[in-house]
């Protein structure tokens, strides 16, 4: 079939060797394929080979991520009623940090990008919540996924109000499936997701975390 095509629709030569269309058949279309036609059929197929290959390797990161040791598994967000791994992290500033619930509180993880200007135009009213949970007894995280370098510059001249640590590792980011950000997470006392929300934080949502973590106004 491929030979058929090609003698449909390639160039031919003429007896005094110069490419020509003599002899090409009206119904079937002209006989000259031009270079640019030429490229776009190998953009074409070469597109498609790499669909076909991002498909492949998404499917083995997924598979990889959902038989991890404790990972969340299932869908590619994070849902309620998952188990949120605990994980050592190392803050801005070098000091050992241990991320999740220890004594029976609840835990409020912020997942973000400090150079992030959506995440960096939230960083006051993540201060003040963060004040109302640990007034309450609840456990508050930011974690950047920023690199250290990165993180400190972007904070120049910015206060925050809960404790600052960096994302491990992307096994650890795979495992709270972060997809998007700003990235909020309330666990349970015993390490269960109570509420999870990607994106900008509207009046609903902010109503939301208070409400898991007992915050009356």
């Amino acid at each position: 079939m491929i030979r058929e095509w090609l003698d449909n629709w390639g160039p031919r030569v003429k007896s005094d060797g110069a490419l020509g269309s003599e002899g090409a058949d009206p119904a079937k279309g002209p006989r000259v394929l031009d270079l640019a036609n030429i490229l776009l059929l190998v953009a074409f197929l070469i597109a498609i080979a790499l669909v076909f290959f991002l498909h492949n390797e998404n499917s083995k990161l997924r598979t990889a991520s959902a038989h991890q040791p404790g990972t969340l598994a299932g869908p590619p967000e994070a849902e309620v009623g998952d188990i949120a791994l605990s994980f050592d992290s190392v803050g801005v500033n070098g000091e050992a940090v241990r991320i999740g619930p220890i004594g029976g509180e609840k835990c409020l993880l912020y997942i973000f990008s400090p150079s992030c200007e959506v995440c960096a135009h939230e960083i006051p009213q993540w201060n003040r919540l963060a004040e109302q949970a640990l007034a309450v007894g609840d456990r508050v995280f930011g974690i950047s996924l920023d690199g250290p370098d990165q993180t400190k510059a972007a904070l120049v001249g910015k206060t925050l109000m809960f404790p600052l640590s960096l994302m491990p590792d992307m096994a650890t980011r795979r495992a709270y499936r972060t997809v998007a950000i700003p990235e909020v997470v309330v666990t349970s006392p015993t390490g269960r997701i109570e509420w999870v929300h990607y994106g900008y934080l509207d009046g609903e949502a902010l109503s939301a975390i208070q409400a898991h973590l007992g915050i009356t106004h």
